[in-house]
């Protein structure tokens, strides 16, 4: 059930971010680093998107999950975005949080979206 549970925010955070005018560039990229949720293009914005999924948890306790450990290796693998990627070096770039809450009572999911939630850790 976890892993469908954190399929099913990420699902929600693609159409909160395709709602909002963000045009959806990779979803699950894979770096030696680690995974980077969804990455996104909002004018000459690259925004790189950790999404956190949990059920019945308040947002302030699901954002503990973000280590500086994580938010290092989310860099790390940015970095390694880019040069895969060339044409985007020249994006500013910003490292966002979607912190998903499933309520089991209510069977909906919240949204909170935390934009440039952090800097680079390079």
């Amino acid at each position: 059930m976890k892993n469908n549970l954190g399929t099913r925010g990420e699902i929600i955070s693609l159409k909160y971010l395709s709602h909002k005018g963000y045009q959806i560039l990779f979803k699950n990229f894979h770096s030696r680093y680690g995974e980077l949720d969804l990455i996104a293009k909002k004018d000459d914005v690259l925004v790189v998107v950790e999404v956190k999924t949990r059920t019945n948890t308040p947002f302030q306790q699901i954002q503990t999950a973000i280590s500086y450990s994580k938010q290092r290796k989310i860099s790390l693998a940015v970095m390694d975005f880019i040069q895969r990627y060339p044409h985007y070096e020249d994006f500013e770039i910003h490292l966002d949080i979607i912190l998903c809450n499933y309520n089991s009572e209510s069977n909906e999911f919240s949204v909170k979206h935390i934009e440039n939630a952090f800097e680079m850790l390079i």
